[in-house]
């Protein structure tokens, strides 16, 4: 037998790590070599900005928010490798590890291996799914998810009130929090759980433990950014701004329920785990620990304010996932301590039947994608580091981006200045060219948040600070038929009369693609 050679403990140990790497390594890699996408190449900008901030003994800009996961990953830009690829390769294994913490949680709430993986299994497919993660480094969720599920095993592992464990605690939701700020809200839970299960001893050094992790990072932030704390609270002002001008029309209600098609699973055995408890709740008070399930059932429910308040993108409405996995997993607990041997291998039986049943559409497309059926997926992605596939010409037949940036680096100097529109930030790394400030990285919020639908403030910049080129090129989201400043864009740069369009892009994906660049250009000739 297999426990005769390995013990119950490293047996779980393999499981864990096999489950991390399928659902998050083996899925993920195959995506790593695709093409820049927007949420992913605004990530990379921040980050090449910092890079070159600090790399040149300058601070980060005073209207960046805080970024935590593209500054303690802006030293990949100091490498002469694919940045874009190195970045998705740490978010590969930033997810990987989340992941196997994620496993290791859920078997000890549910105290069983095989509910355990087929329930942890089958969440993580689905919040590893291309759909949500596309092709990596497209939001810092999965590396906030480290320190967060790193604070549940420690919470899970105290024993008795006074434990020293609550200063890491503290210290890790609050790194998670820095990490990914929509994640605040878990931090209040936690206190509150903290407060309420183990006293107030406890809930100090929690909140000790958060206070010295966060004066170290803001001591460390603010003294390599421009401006002051109050400049960092603005920034998020001008953030919360700028998300409202793009919000996705009427979409809440049916995003919410396409991604509760793919783990109504979940949402199903989590109920199921709430009706149980509270019937022996109602047997008997001292039969279940409330207190746990309030604790996860909070965790379940609160990620749903951010697609409420934020914008209601698949992954924020994911986030509600690990709090429902959680529900079950102590609801599996209970019912296999309260039921006979013979009903928990019926009940396990199901169970296994309706994970199947529920992850095998998501699963089976991706399993039958094309770029899953490539072989070599890991050689390919590892190799593609040290080349620049953006400029393969093969790549640019398939990509408008990639066409535009290949124009605009044969178009300009080393030392050129570059600004684009929203959400295409992504030609930013792909060219190595910057703005002339942090402001003019996107044109038409700057135009339409900053300036306030100024013209002439525009112009005026324009002219004062004269980007060497300036495109035009936007791309179409589902749901946002009109975004604040576009239109407006190509009147506002021919009234500088700076400015000359070089090329055209059309695209399916696209509302414009011009590229424009200063009428005296004169192109440098490299010896």
């Amino acid at each position: 037998m297999l426990n005769t050679i390995l013990n119950k403990k490293s047996f779980n140990l393999i499981i864990a790590i096999i489950v991390a790497i399928f659902t998050a390594g083996y899925l993920r890699v195959h995506f790593v070599t695709y093409f820049p996408d927007p949420d992913g190449g605004f990530y990379t900008y921040i980050a090449q900005e910092i890079n070159a901030a600090l790399s040149n003994g300058q601070n980060i800009p005073s209207q960046m928010t805080l970024h935590m996961y593209p500054l303690i990953t802006s030293w990949v830009f100091s490498l002469d490798i694919n940045h874009y690829i190195a970045l998705r390769w740490i978010d590969l294994l930033a997810a990987v590890l989340a992941s196997f913490l994620f496993y290791k949680i859920i078997l000890k709430e549910s105290g069983s291996t095989i509910f355990t993986i087929i329930l942890a299994g089958s969440a993580l497919l689905v919040m590893n799914d291309k759909n949500l993660v596309l092709y990596g480094y497209r939001n810092s969720i999965w590396v906030s998810y480290i320190p967060l599920f790193g604070a549940l095993l420690f919470w899970q592992s105290i024993s008795q009130a006074n434990s020293h464990k609550f200063y890491l605690i503290g210290a890790l939701v609050t790194l998670g929090v820095l990490l990914r700020e929509p994640f605040l809200p878990l931090f209040i839970i936690g206190g509150i759980s903290i407060l309420i299960g183990y006293g107030w001893n406890s809930i100090y050094k929690y909140l000790i433990g958060s206070a010295l992790l966060g004066i170290v990072s803001f001591g460390f932030i603010l003294i390599n950014r421009e401006g002051t704390l109050i400049e960092l609270i603005n920034s998020y002002s001008y953030k919360i701004i700028s998300i409202n001008h793009y919000v996705i029309k009427n979409a809440f209600l049916d995003i919410g329920l396409s991604m509760f098609k793919v783990f109504w699973f979940g949402i199903f055995f989590s109920i199921i785990s709430i009706f149980y408890a509270t019937k022996l709740f109602q047997q008997n008070k001292n039969l279940i620990n409330i207190n746990r399930y309030l604790f996860w059932g909070a965790l379940a429910i609160i990620p749903i304010l951010e697609p409420v308040f934020k914008s209601p993108i698949p992954y924020h409405f994911a986030n509600c996932i690990p709090g429902l996995v959680g529900l079950s997993a102590i609801g599996w607990n209970y019912i296999s301590l309260n039921q006979s041997k013979k009903a928990n291998r019926y009940n396990i039986s199901i169970i296994i039947l309706i994970c199947l049943y529920g992850i095998y559409p998501n699963l089976s497309a991706s399993l039958n994608s094309k770029m899953l059926k490539q072989k070599n997926a890991v050689t390919n992605a590892y190799n593609a580091l040290w080349v620049d596939s953006y400029s393969d010409k093969e790549q640019m037949k398939w990509s408008a981006l990639l066409l535009i940036a290949d124009v605009i680096k044969r178009s300009s100097n080393k030392d050129s200045t570059l600004s684009v529109m929203n959400y295409s930030q992504a030609l930013y790394p792909i060219t190595g060219l910057r703005p002339p400030l942090f402001e003019m990285q996107d044109l038409n919020a700057l135009y339409s948040i900053l300036l306030e639908e100024d013209e002439s403030k525009l112009i005026d910049m324009l002219k004062k600070y004269q980007p060497t080129i300036i495109t035009t090129i936007i791309y179409r989201f589902p749901g946002i038929q009109e975004i604040p400043g576009v239109q407006e864009m190509p009147d506002i740069i021919r009234k500088t009369d700076l400015y000359e369009k070089i090329i055209t892009v059309t695209s399916p994906n696209m509302l414009m693609g011009d590229v424009y660049r200063l009428k005296d250009f004169k192109k440098i000739k490299l010896e």
